[in-house]
């Protein structure tokens, strides 16, 4: 591309050289278009520098997270792929620190005080403390029908109900 928009202006330049009357205005327009045709070259490489970090920053986060994979399937492996909720859990909070950074202006959630992934389901209590919870966490696995109460409000109204009684 540079050489093609070289040449073209080298033959501008012809043109306006064999033209019968060279001008003051001929020669201001040869450098306008020299100008812009710099400053096209200049931002064609910024475009293409900016295009090759921003390739360089998802390689390295596609490599990252094949790396992380990997680990997993190996850790499956040896394990067995036979391991409670619990453990499954263990591992979970002990890998979010490691796997990936989490930005600390973004809100938690849910009763194990993560970020928002994946299935959630919000609390129907207006006054509930939490209202978002993961799926995995209170042990769903659609979304449910109706009004849904987490734990602690369920708990809290049966207290309530009792102390009625």
């Amino acid at each position: 591309m540079d050489r093609a928009s070289k040449s073209h202006v080298v033959a501008l330049k012809r043109a306006i050289k064999h033209h019968t009357e060279n001008s003051e205005e001929d020669k201001e327009a040869l450098q306008k278009i020299e100008t812009q045709h710099k400053e096209c070259l200049k931002l064609c490489k910024e475009k293409i520098d900016l295009a090759n970090r921003a390739y360089d920053v998802i390689d390295n986060h596609i490599r990252r997270l094949d790396d992380y994979l990997s680990r997993f399937e190996n850790e499956l492996r040896e394990t067995g792929g036979a391991e409670s909720q619990k453990d499954n859990q263990t591992k979970e909070d002990d890998s979010k620190d490691v796997d990936m950074p989490i930005d600390p202006n973004e809100p938690t959630y849910c009763i194990c005080h993560r970020v928002s992934f994946g299935e959630m389901v919000a609390c129907d209590n207006p006054e509930c403390k939490v209202e978002w919870f993961h799926f995995e966490c209170v042990g769903l696995k659609k979304q449910p029908k109706g009004r849904w109460f987490c734990p602690e409000c369920t708990e809290n109204n049966n207290k309530k109900r009792q102390k009625k009684m």
